[in-house]
C-alpha cells in the first residue's frame, strides 16, 4: 500500500468531456478568470483513470500515482519549470492573460516555501482532463472534489470529427497517441469499446462504431454523474448553447465557484471566435453523409443521440 498524500492545490477545476467536445475552446477562457493559473493537461493521469476503470491496477495505485502527478504539475506551475512558449501550441504562455507571472517566475530563485505563497493558496489551477467521467469516482477522491465542467457536443458534429480524425483505426497505431488502448484479440482498441468489443467488431462502417463507442460513454458518463453525491461542483454545458450565448454560461460558473472576471476575458472570448453562429446547413449536410452509412440500428442509435442533445436531456 502507497501512503495517502494529499492533493497540494485547494481549488482545482477539471475541464472535461468526450474527445473533440471542446475542451480546448473552454480551458483558455476559464483561465482567463480571476486568480487562474493558465491550463495543463496531464496525460498519465488519464490513462491511470482509465487502467483502474478497466481494474488493471488497484485504487490505492491509481488514487497515488493522480495525486503525484498533479502535484508536479502544480509544482512547475508555480515555479516557473516546464512551460511552453511554442507560439502556435495552445499550451502556449502566448495564450494566457499573464504571461509575465510565468516569466516573472522563470526567472526568481526557487524557494523551499512556495507552498505558503498567496497564490498556492488562492488560485485555481485549471486543468483539461478527457473523459474524466469514465471514473469520476476517483478523480472525485483523487483531487479533493474538484470543481468540474464538463462539455458535451453536438452527436453530428462529434461523428464528424471522430471520422476526420480516424479515431476507428490508424490514429491508434500511432507513436504520438496518447489515448489507451488495449488487445482484445488480434486487434488493438481504444478504452472507448470498453465493454461493447463485441458488438464493435460486428459493425461495417467506421460510422457505425463511433456511433457505438460514443453512445456507450455516454451511458457510462451518465451514470457516473447521477452516483456523485458532489452534483453542486459539477457544471453541465453544451457545445451550442455556449458558443452563442457564452456570457450566460460564464456568469453560472462564476457565481458557481465563486471565481471573478478579469479585463481579459473579452479578449479572449474573441480569440475562441464567441460569441458565434452555428452551421445548421453544414450540420445536416453531414448527418445526411453519417446516416448514409449507419446500419438500421445505429441509425436509430444516432437520432436518439440527436435527440437527447437538443431537447436539453443529460448528455456527456
Amino acid at each position: 500500500m502507497f501512503f495517502d498524500i494529499k492533493i497540494s492545490a485547494k481549488k482545482i477545476i477539471l475541464i472535461t468531456g468526450l474527445t473533440r467536445s471542446g475542451k480546448t475552446l473552454l480551458c483558455p477562457i476559464i483561465s482567463s478568470l480571476k486568480n487562474c493559473e493558465q491550463f495543463f493537461f496531464n496525460t498519465i493521469s488519464e490513462n491511470v483513470s482509465v487502467m483502474h476503470y478497466m481494474k488493471k491496477i488497484n485504487f490505492n495505485t491509481a488514487n497515488y500515482i493522480i495525486k503525484k502527478a498533479i502535484n508536479e504539475n502544480i509544482q512547475d506551475k508555480l515555479l516557473g519549470r516546464n512551460l511552453n512558449n511554442k507560439k502556435n501550441d495552445f499550451t502556449s504562455l502566448n495564450n494566457y492573460k499573464k504571461k509575465k507571472i510565468y516569466l516573472k517566475r522563470m526567472r526568481t530563485i526557487k524557494k523551499n516555501s512556495f507552498e505558503k505563497s498567496k497564490e498556492f493558496k488562492n488560485n485555481f489551477f485549471p486543468i483539461l482532463f478527457h473523459e474524466a467521467f469514465l471514473n469520476l469516482k476517483l478523480l472525485e477522491k483523487s483531487l479533493n472534489f474538484p470543481k468540474i465542467i464538463n462539455i458535451s457536443r453536438h452527436p453530428v458534429d462529434l461523428v464528424t470529427s471522430w471520422i476526420k480524425k480516424g479515431y476507428m483505426n490508424k490514429h491508434y497505431f500511432r507513436v504520438t497517441n496518447t489515448i489507451l488502448t488495449y488487445k482484445y484479440g488480434k486487434t488493438n482498441l481504444p478504452f472507448f469499446c470498453l465493454g461493447i468489443e463485441n458488438q464493435i467488431s460486428k459493425q461495417k462502417t467506421d460510422e457505425d462504431k463511433i456511433v457505438k463507442m460514443i453512445s456507450n460513454l455516454n451511458k457510462i458518463f451518465k451514470k457516473s454523474y447521477l452516483n456523485s453525491s458532489k452534483k453542486k461542483n459539477i457544471v453541465l454545458i453544451k457545445y451550442d448553447k455556449f458558443v452563442t450565448n457564452p456570457n450566460k454560461f460564464i456568469n453560472e460558473i462564476c457565481l458557481r465557484f465563486n471565481i471573478g472576471k478579469t479585463k481579459f476575458l473579452k479578449n479572449v472570448l474573441k480569440e475562441q471566435k464567441c460569441p458565434r453562429k452555428v452551421d445548421y446547413k453544414q450540420r445536416e449536410k453531414n448527418y445526411q453523409k453519417i446516416f448514409s452509412k449507419l446500419s438500421n440500428e445505429n441509425k436509430k442509435i444516432l437520432n436518439n443521440l440527436i435527440f437527447r442533445y437538443e431537447n436539453n436531456e443529460l448528455t456527456f
